[in-house]
């Protein structure tokens, strides 16, 4: 299983946060419903109890946690750093 790096997690919970924020409003309930999404429905959740795919969830969530706390964040300034990871990585990505 391809493993990638603690910030590309943080990355991606920036990424959520940006997207419920996008509203100017983000619910606790967004919080969980992610939670759930990722616990369920992650490329990775068959592997859920493989505790490298739960860290890397957990990454995720934290991030967004944090940017929940601060309170006031916009979401341009979160999708940001996902845009520059997307250009640095975009051979990864497959064509559609």
């Amino acid at each position: 299983m391809k493993t990638y790096s603690t910030a590309f997690y943080k990355v991606l919970g920036q990424l959520f946060y940006g997207i419920a924020a996008a509203d100017k409003k983000v619910l606790a309930e967004e919080y969980y419903a992610l939670k759930k999404i990722l616990e369920t429905e992650w490329p990775m959740a068959d592997a859920f109890k493989n505790s490298t795919t739960s860290v890397d969830i957990q990454h995720i969530l934290t991030e967004f946690k944090t940017l929940y706390k601060k309170e006031q964040v916009a979401p341009e300034t979160c999708l940001r750093p996902f845009l520059v990871l997307r250009r640095k990585t975009k051979h990864f990505l497959p064509k559609a």
